[in-house]
């Protein structure tokens, strides 16, 4: 992982407010599209190349504080959105 920072102030609402109330849906958007293959590879092209779709909240910890904290993960996009999944259902 690169260096880490605090949360925006829109991005600690949405944190607290989830914590506070993990079983409401109020923040779950799902939506399935199908893409032609080369639609998707260029789609893939942009998520891998930038940061934004990176971005890792973590709980606690980060720079001695107990505030949860975001930082540009190292991970391969796929296996990002991976660990996002595992860590969400673990939670539930």
């Amino acid at each position: 992982m690169n260096d880490s920072f605090g949360l925006t102030l829109g991005q600690s609402d949405i944190y607290f407010d989830q914590a506070i109330q993990p079983a409401s849906p109020k923040y779950d958007a799902g939506r399935c599209v199908r893409l032609a293959a080369n639609v998707w590879a260029a789609y893939m092209q942009i998520v891998a190349s930038r940061d934004a779709f990176g971005i890792l909240l973590v709980d606690g910890g980060g720079g001695g504080t107990s505030e949860p904290w975001a930082c540009i993960s190292t991970l391969p996009r796929p296996e990002l959105e991976k660990a996002h999944t595992q860590r969400y259902y673990a939670a539930r």
